[in-house]
Order: structure tokens, then sequence, then C-alpha cells
């Protein structure tokens, strides 16, 4: 069954702060120089801002810039290599990969420009770092995931609007982090880079804007108003090759190279949750709201079957099971003689990507579920 193609001018993956304010300033462009540019744009959520966690803490300078009255209201490529647009998931497919009664064909977009903002490690950023070699003369981008709680506390503590920001604290002085603490009025991953670690930005067909290439203000720990900047920069640079007719169709390595064997490492021994202040990991998994159609190809693969228990249990003991926030990884004993399997839990997953960033062996292999699966943040 073939696929229906939909032409566009630009095509934008991800609705994120990033792809939402090129779409935007595309848009705007248009209408004031009074030009015919057709903008899709592409999100893998259920609905716009279900996928997002925010700090909920604005720098304003790209919004006022992007509404300065906003108080008043799948790569597709050409024959010579260069990108065409995307195709969308095909949905109704058992995990055997048989179509269900359900089952329709994706969608392919195909666009002069197609924007990528997929947001933190992208799954088809990757696929572009690679055959574009974007990331040969910058250093490996760094991550650190972060966890968001909202906390009721004494009124007479409450400050509206008060900001709190650390270095370091609560992690102890040799763990790279740090955390915020906002009052609010009414009572993803994060991505840790800097200039030396940005990729090369464009190629034939297309570009990178937002979190995906990675833009946050670390000192600052704001990234949303660099993401929408670059979005409308991106947009701006967009629209002046269209109307032109110009267009033609320092860090020690990456995050998984920091893992140290478990032989030379001492445990931490956590406290167990109380159930006031700190929680099991299945009870706040269960707060995201997460879902998967139980019946659809894995979103998370294995390229070797064998090295999780080979290399990854036998030399760090496991990690999978310690650096998944939602509980996705566990080693279980083999139904029939002795030792270890890796259970996949997917339905848990919660798309942080942290698996696909930290696996010392880099064999595991996140890419998007069926649309509309994943995290369903409410109030975040």
């Amino acid at each position: 069954m073939e696929r229906f193609a939909e032409e566009a001018d630009v095509v934008i993956v991800g609705a994120g702060p990033a792809g939402l304010s090129a779409a935007i300033r595309l848009k705007q462009l248009a209408t004031e120089q009074g030009k015919d540019i057709r903008v899709c744009l592409v999100e893998k959520a259920a609905q716009i801002g279900a996928h997002t966690l925010s700090g909920a803490c604005l720098d304003p300078a790209a919004f006022k810039e992007l509404f300065p009255d906003w108080k008043e209201k799948g790569v597709l490529y050409h024959e010579d290599g260069s990108v065409k647009g995307i195709a969308t998931n095909d949905v109704g497919i058992q995990k055997d990969g048989a179509p269900k009664s359900t089952f329709e064909r994706g969608l392919e977009l195909h666009a002069k420009v197609t924007v990528f903002a997929e947001g933190c490690h992208g799954h088809l950023a990757k696929q572009l770092y690679k055959k574009f070699d974007l990331r040969a003369s910058c250093d490996p981008q760094t991550y650190g995931i972060g966890l968001k709680e909202l906390w009721i506390i004494d009124e007479k503590k409450w400050k509206p609007g008060r900001v709190d920001h650390t270095v370091g604290w609560p992690l102890d002085r040799h763990t790279y982090g740090g955390s915020f603490l906002y009052h609010l009025n009414e009572g993803e991953p994060l991505v840790a880079v800097g200039f030396v670690s940005i990729p090369k930005l464009t190629f034939p067909g297309g570009l990178l804007i937002g979190c995906s290439p990675g833009f946050m203000n670390v000192p600052k720990i704001k990234g949303t108003h660099t993401a929408m900047k670059s979005g409308s920069l991106a947009a701006e640079s967009i629209f002046n090759q269209l109307t032109s007719e110009n267009l033609q169709s320092k860090t020690t390595g990456s995050d998984s190279d920091q893992l140290k064997p478990a032989k030379d490492c001492t445990p931490i021994e956590y406290p167990k949750p109380d159930g006031q202040i700190s929680f099991d990991l299945l009870s706040s998994v269960a707060l995201s709201g997460t879902n998967h159609e139980h019946d659809q190809p894995a979103h998370l693969t294995l390229k070797d079957d064998s090295v999780p228990v080979n290399r990854n249990l036998s030399i760090y003991d496991g990690p999978e099971q310690r650096f998944c926030p939602a509980g996705v990884y566990e080693f279980v004993p083999l139904e029939q003689g002795d030792g270890f399997r890796l259970q996949i839990n997917a339905q848990n997953c919660v798309h942080c990507k942290t698996c696909d960033i930290k696996d010392p062996s880099q064999n595991i292999n996140w890419v998007v579920p069926e649309g509309g699966g994943g995290p369903a943040y409410n109030g975040m």
C-alpha cells in the first residue's frame, strides 16, 4: 500500500517552542509581504504540549520579539542525497509487523525545506548527524535528566513568583547538576551544552533548531527562549530563500563514555520512599499519564540481544535498570536455568530518551512510537 504524499514549502518536525516559533514566524513574514507559503507542522504527541516538561519560568526576550503585542492578545531523501521531507508512522500494526484491521499507511510530507525541532536527542536528528556528519567539528552533547515535582507547602512559606536556582545542591559536590525552585502564583531531559557542542545546523534540504542541536543557557537554566529564537531566525532565513527563489530542492566525550565499571564504584544506599516527600518509582510514573497501544511494533529495540547481559550486566551491573526514570528496564531471572535476561516494559516509557543517550554499549535504539502514545503531562 502506497503512502499519500502532501506537498509543502516548509515541513517542521516537532511542535515545541522552537518548531512553533519557526512556523509562526514564517506565516508572519508571509502575511507581511503578501506571499503564499505553505507550512506543515508535525507533532508526535496527541496534542501540542502533551510531551513538554518545562521549568515554568520563561525568559520573555524571544517571546516579545515574536509577539510584540502579547499582553494585548521519519526522513525522506532525494536521489542526490538531499532531504526531501519526512514520512509519518504507519498506524494499526501488530507487534509482529502484520497489519491490523485498523491499519493506515503513514503520510509522506515533501518540502523545499524540512526543519527538525524534535527536542532533546531527536530520533530523526540522530540519523541526520550520521548521514551528513554534522558533529564532525564539535564536541559531543552532554545531558542531564531532570526530575520535576509539584509541592503544596505551608502558605506562610509561600512567596508567589520567587525563583531559586542552585548549582550542585541537592547533589554532592562531585556530581554535575543543580535545581530550580519556583513558587507558583497558584500555589525533558535537559540538554546541557555550550557553543563548542553545537553541531553544523544546516544540510541539503533542511536544518536543525531548538533543543535537538542544543541551545540551552546552562548558567541561567533556561532554554525555551533560545529555542524560540532559533526557530524565529531559521524562519527568517528560510523565508528570504523562498521568496528570492534561490532555494534548491569541548567535552571529554559522549555521556555514554563516562560510565565506570561497577568494580570501580561504591553502591549508593538511598532511603526508602516515605510516601510524604519521596515516592516509589511506579507511583510517580503513573502521574505522567503515559500510555502506549500495546499491540504495535516495539519503539525500544536492541541492536544485539546478547549485549545487555554479556556486557552491560557483567561489567556495569546493568545500568539500564537504574538510569531509566520510569522502570522500563529490569533484569529478571531466566525461566529455565541460571542467569538473567533484560525485560523491557515499553508501556512505562516517558520519552526522555535517557536509555538511548546513556547506554554504555549504545545498543538501545529509541524511535517514535505510534502517534499519540507516551506521556500526557497536565499542569507541568
